[in-house]
């Protein structure tokens, strides 16, 4: 079943944070993840809306994504994202089946 990271930071240092990006797309894309979304153009619809990022990452599972957020290289990595944004949320999920549309 996919997993799924969502993250949204405000990004206060963009030279540092692109940086992080480059860094850390060697080591998620070796595992097979999706990246759905990387974006600085995210609008509230409800609610309020605390950041400047939004990062929508898809995992094969619970274990791919503790092996890349664990990971000692992602450690190092990690560094320069908490230099240069402040974390708002940062969850992880698995996908959950929804009813079937003709059983409702």
């Amino acid at each position: 079943m996919s997993y799924y990271f969502l993250a949204v930071v405000d990004v206060h240092d963009w030279q540092t944070f692109e940086k992080y990006q480059e860094e850390t797309i060697p080591i998620v894309l070796p595992l097979g993840v999706t990246i759905h979304a990387v974006t600085n153009d995210a609008k509230s619809v409800e609610g309020e809306f605390d950041g400047t990022t939004v990062i929508l990452l898809e995992f094969a599972d619970e274990d791919t994504f503790k092996k890349w957020w664990d990971s000692e290289e992602y450690g190092e990595v990690k560094k320069l994202r908490l230099a240069s944004a402040d974390t708002k949320l940062a969850i992880a999920f698995e996908r959950t089946s929804l009813p079937d549309a003709a059983s409702v």
